[in-house]
């Protein structure tokens, strides 16, 4: 991840990414995509949530567009639109489909928790923000991915080449991606050229809460909810009632800011059951 500019919201968030970012180049997701050994099943479910995610992104964009004040702000955001339906058609339908996913599969498919939680965060924060909001809580998503697929390729060089996942790499690694992101930072940029220190680390902390992302969800459930073994259902669950009432939430969309840290807490303590557990009564 490269930034010229500095004293930018850009540069601001940038220095945030580089303490979040390097956390999603450990997780085993994206380091077997990189050496090729990810189970199919595994790659195929993220798939399926992903193109569920492009729905709900696409939404987000809708809304942000609602909020839009100038023919040029309507201009961009419409592109964006365009943009990621068309990419949606010509690229990740086709690549469901050499995967073996069939239509079927996409209509029964249903929006995971964690995919469920992230995507309306950011819808909920757009709709109660304007249009800087908007594409801030956006800006994640799309960049993080391109320092993904850079970070990994420059690691594992051969990842390019693998028939299954090399395609995800290149796609993130083009100058058409690399463009885009560019003309989100600029117009990010633009927008809070005059905004407040106050609004500046508010869109600081937004960016960080949507770092979160949802890397876990496909690694855990590619074979079904793994909380819910029958030792979890004794133990998990009243561990997962004491998270849900320790969590502090202070934002007008409540709902949803619990999903997400009551999901990303619960995944934590999953982490750390024992290997071997006691049976259950």
């Amino acid at each position: 991840m490269k930034i010229e500019a500095s004293g930018k919201l850009s540069q601001k968030i940038a220095v945030l990414a580089e303490k979040l970012w390097p956390r999603y180049l450990c997780h085993p997701f994206i380091t077997q995509m990189a050496d090729g050994t990810l189970p199919l099943e595994k790659f195929r479910y993220y798939m399926l949530q992903d193109y569920l995610y492009l729905r709900d992104y696409t939404k987000i964009l809708a809304a942000i567009l609602q909020k839009a004040d100038t023919f040029e702000q309507i201009r961009f955001l419409s592109g964006e639109i365009e943009s990621t339906l068309g990419e949606t058609y010509r690229t990740h339908i086709p690549y469901m489909q050499r995967l073996g996913i069939t239509e079927e599969e996409i209509r029964q498919a249903h929006t995971h928790i964690d995919n469920c939680a992230y995507s309306h965060y950011m819808l909920c924060e757009t709709q109660n923000g304007n249009v800087l909001t908007g594409l801030v809580a956006l800006l994640n998503c799309s960049w993080s991915y391109a320092y993904i697929a850079e970070q990994m390729v420059q690691r594992y060089p051969q990842a390019l080449q693998n028939k299954t996942y090399g395609a995800w790499f290149a796609g993130y690694l083009s100058e058409e991606y690399r463009k885009a992101n560019q003309d989100l930072i600029d117009r990010i940029d633009a927008l809070a050229a005059s905004i407040s220190p106050q609004e500046e680390n508010r869109l600081c902390e937004l960016f960080e809460i949507c770092a979160f992302g949802i890397w876990p969800m496909p690694w855990e459930t590619a074979e079904g909810f793994a909380f819910f073994d029958n030792y979890n259902k004794v133990n998990w669950y009243s561990q997962g009632l004491a998270v849900v009432q320790d969590t502090k939430v202070s934002c007008c969309c409540e709902p949803f800011v619990l999903c997400v840290n009551v999901t990303r807490r619960l995944h934590l303590l999953y982490q750390s059951r024992p290997v071997n557990p006691p049976a259950g009564p």
